[in-house]
């Protein structure tokens, strides 16, 4: 099958860790005799699917949730190693398997025959995950807004099954269409473009409508919620930035630079920033400095830094570098799969294009630290290497 276009809503409760939602999936048969349609899914709780409108029944099993069936004869890492190869291999998304198996309904199976378009609809759930989101909520007095409390996702490149269906690989290109419904104080960043925000009647709450046209695997999706202080790049408008609470300063100063990041990779590479927007976000207790997604970047806070402290300037400007270059080489030139040879290709491209812009940078910032630090009655000067 080829999926053309995917449509998710989703509600989140930042009390309880939990996450209400639907996708919608459009999907045009390639092959006669499509009666099943594999999903990738983990944590989520499925409570319907419907495919044309019409109910369908479906079957959800996820083999590495007990990879060795009991078994106590055989205790011994090799053993564990087979059985858990095997069970990733049962839902490996490349080999067209997955852990949700939807059956088509059989009034739907002529219009396959003749590959016209399927609409997938599921509705699901996530209570506290254990990967894929991971919820930050402060434990202190106040409002969640008051709290910094905040969501975003994380995780390696198969992880978008953990908090909603998908194809998750990344051989499954198609456009996307998120809407988020979050609390009237909160910000829901996500990939593409922002085309309009709706209140409810209330003005409780509001929902955030992104649509990113450009054909994107479902592992360079990303979600960030919270409170966040946006920051219009002053040089480029197309660029944001959004930070937790009382952090607009050193957001400000430390995004100051990356419009030059932006200009050195434009004229080395002779081609335009691949996306129409880019987004950058600021969250607390990532598990790493960056990941980077398809038109956003999430980077951990503790890159965020103020002008005196100058030892911080060269590891932020860095990150900065590696989360553009993989707009180009990763997020936009995406590979085939994981175990492709196009994983070494993204890979290379996306250091080269950093270390090209380290080598290009790195002697005026070595000259510029010696400045500043001489006349603190400190001996000889001092450089950093990025």
């Amino acid at each position: 099958m080829f999926l053309v276009s995917k449509r998710s809503l989703l509600r989140h409760t930042f009390l309880s860790s939990t996450l209400q939602g639907y996708v919608e999936l459009t999907i045009f048969p390639t092959v006669v005799n499509l009666n099943r349609i594999k999903l990738n899914s983990k944590q989520c709780r499925i409570y319907r699917v419907r495919v044309n409108e019409l109910e369908a029944p479906f079957i959800y099993n996820d083999p590495t949730l007990e990879v060795c069936h009991n078994e106590s004869k055989q205790r011994n890492l090799n053993y564990f190693s087979s059985a858990y190869t095997a069970a990733v291999s049962a839902v490996d998304p490349d080999a067209g398997n997955g852990e949700l198996v939807i059956k088509v309904p059989s009034e739907l199976w002529k219009q396959g025959d003749d590959l016209k378009v399927l609409k997938v609809y599921i509705e699901f759930s996530l209570d506290q995950p254990k990967g894929g989101l991971h919820f930050v909520v402060p434990d202190v007095e106040g409002s969640m807004a008051e709290r910094g409390a905040h969501v975003f996702s994380f995780g390696y490149q198969n992880s978008t099954r953990f908090w909603f269906p998908c194809v998750d690989s990344y051989s499954e290109l198609c456009t996307w269409k998120l809407e988020f419904t979050v609390d009237a104080s909160m910000v829901a960043v996500s990939c593409g473009d922002l085309v309009e925000t709706i209140y409810t009647h209330d003005m409780r709450k509001k929902t955030f409508h992104y649509v990113l046209p450009i054909p994107t695997a479902a592992p360079n999706i990303s979600l960030a919620v919270g409170p966040f202080e946006i920051l219009v790049d002053p040089y480029m408008h197309e660029v944001t930035h959004f930070c937790l609470p009382q952090l607009l300063p050193l957001l400000k100063h430390s995004m100051s630079y990356l419009h030059e990041i932006f200009e050195f990779y434009e004229e080395i590479l002779t081609c335009r920033y691949p996306y129409s927007c880019f987004k950058t976000v600021f969250v607390d207790e990532a598990y790493v400095q960056v990941s980077s997604y398809a038109s956003m970047s999430i980077f951990s806070t503790n890159l965020l830094h103020s002008p005196m402290i100058i030892d911080q300037t060269p590891q932020t400007r860095r990150c900065l570098a590696q989360a553009l270059a993989q707009q180009f080489f990763g997020c936009f030139i995406s590979r085939m799969s994981w175990h492709g040879s196009c994983l070494y290709f993204t890979s290379f491209y996306t250091t080269s294009t950093t270390m090209t812009w380290h080598q290009t940078t790195a002697p005026v910032w070595s000259s510029k630290v010696s400045w500043f630090r001489a006349p603190g009655g400190l001996k000889g000067g001092g450089s950093w290497t990025l």
